[in-house]
């Protein structure tokens, strides 16, 4: 049980692959990998990330329908300052990305 009496499945989120191109894109908090080698570490990042109960994160500002459309908000802060966040849904990455150091969420 999560603080705002949230319960998170410890499930394998899997990246979905009809959502690369919202995923992968030239935006602010997004990556945009030329390579399909590249695009497919990123998708593996975002599952572990999106994978791991203990980057679940009930407190995290996700609008209202994505709270009521059963969305629920991981992140992962590395050595480097990223943040990797990543927003799964039935067990399936919805949206994902990599916020810059002091840009965290």
């Amino acid at each position: 049980m999560l603080g705002s009496g949230t319960t998170v499945a410890a499930t394998a989120a899997r990246f979905d692959w009809s959502r690369a191109g919202h995923i992968f894109r030239a935006a602010p908090g997004h990556v945009s990998p030329v390579t399909q080698a590249s695009r497919a570490r990123f998708a593996q990042l975002f599952e572990k990330v999106g994978s791991n109960p203990a980057n679940a994160r009930p407190d995290f500002p996700l609008p209202q329908g994505a709270v009521q459309a059963g969305v629920h908000a991981y992140t992962q802060t590395f050595r480097s300052g990223k943040q990797v966040w990543v927003y799964v849904r039935n067990g399936l990455i919805q949206d994902a990305g990599v916020n810059r150091p002091g840009a965290l969420r």
